[in-house]
């Protein structure tokens, strides 16, 4: 700040412009101060006042404490934390291409009817419905078949033939699974829905649910 005259007088001019500026009220130059929003505003409005003035800039500017002091200064890219806020860009980067290169064509969900758990059929097998929702992410219609793997015995009523899923919407199917009860290890048995693709044969996705039958 200027104090005098002659060749050691600061470069501010006492102009007040940086103070009239600042949204908050705070004089910078009494130093940093808790009312200080970093806006910036200040720093450009004595940017300006200086170029008229013929005096160097950056009399006001972002500046750390280690500057102040005149200490050394590392490289912006040598400083610990640049490098570690360019890794975890690198990272998240990376995870999103990584995620966008994995995306699944279709996504299967699968709900258990819970009214009834169970139906008991006249041959004496155990039945239990399920909905299947599909979901294409492709750029068209898909085809592909439905299976199903669990218990011995197993049959899967509903999907007889292959699926059109069509671009863009989530599909319902109802689909019957009967099991044999003297195929039947315990009241809750692992079942697995398997879609695979029509044309080639590669699984595009699957799901675990459960089959539910009565206490043995």
């Amino acid at each position: 700040k200027k104090d005098g005259s002659g060749a050691d007088a600061g470069d501010c001019i006492d102009c007040n412009l940086c103070h009239a500026v600042c949204p908050t009220g705070v004089d910078i130059r009494q130093g940093q101060q808790e009312g200080c929003i970093t806006c910036g505003m200040c720093i450009d409005a004595c940017a300006q006042i200086m170029e008229r003035v013929g005096r160097p800039l950056g009399l006001i500017r972002y500046a750390s404490f280690d500057e102040l002091e005149g200490k050394p200064q590392l490289p912006l890219l040598k400083r610990p934390r640049v490098i570690i806020y360019l890794f975890l860009i690198l990272f998240s980067f990376g995870g999103i291409i990584f995620g966008l290169g994995n995306i699944k064509m279709l996504d299967i969900k699968v709900l258990h009817e819970r009214q009834p758990l169970f139906v008991r059929l006249s041959d004496g097998s155990i039945q239990n419905k399920y909905k299947l929702k599909l979901l294409n992410k492709t750029g068209g219609d898909i085809s592909v078949r439905i299976l199903a793997e669990g218990p011995e015995g197993l049959r899967m009523s509903g999907m007889d033939k292959a699926l059109s899923i069509p671009f863009g919407r989530v599909t319902p199917y109802t689909v019957f699974i009967r099991v044999p009860k003297d195929k039947l290890s315990g009241e809750r048995l692992v079942l697995t829905f398997r879609v695979l693709d029509e044309t080639t044969g590669n699984l595009i996705d699957s799901y675990e649910s459960m089959f539910i039958g009565p206490k043995l």
